[in-house]
């Protein structure tokens, strides 16, 4: 099993893991990891079915993803003629972001911290934050 410390690692870094995890979890194939000018996309993925997601990274585990991200990223989305998009964040998101994105189409994915351990223990990629394996990873 890969072991992945959240501490360690840097924004690009987060991106690269999500890529990853991505693909591994059969999500499609990562076409592109933008690092500059990204246009409020950080990774492109060519899903199975041969239409584009597009997924914005947030490396931020002590912040809240308020409804303004959502709204900047759904731009995005639409502006590439995605199928639909994911935000994922080591933090959380607020209720009106929640709220808010229930409403998009195309439809935009909320991963926060709890559903990123999930996913990633799906893909047997451990997860560490401070050291400690968080526990979605232990059962």
């Amino acid at each position: 099993m890969e072991v992945i410390s959240l501490d360690d690692i840097n924004w690009f870094e987060f991106e690269c893991f999500v890529a990853n995890l991505f693909e591994r979890l059969g999500m499609g194939k990562v076409e592109e990891i933008l690092k500059t000018k990204d246009a409020g996309k950080d990774i492109v993925i060519r899903a199975p079915d041969d239409k584009l997601i597009i997924v914005e990274c947030k490396h931020t585990p002590k912040s809240t993803i308020g409804r303004p991200v959502v709204q900047k990223f759904h731009s995005a989305v639409i502006t590439a003629q995605a199928k639909k998009g994911y935000i994922v964040t080591t933090g959380r998101f607020s209720e009106s972001a929640i709220k808010y994105a229930r409403s998009l189409d195309p439809p935009i994915e909320l991963i926060d911290s709890r559903i990123l351990y999930d996913m990633a223990k799906r893909a047997r990629i451990k997860l560490l934050k401070k050291g400690v394996p968080c526990i979605a990873t232990l059962k």
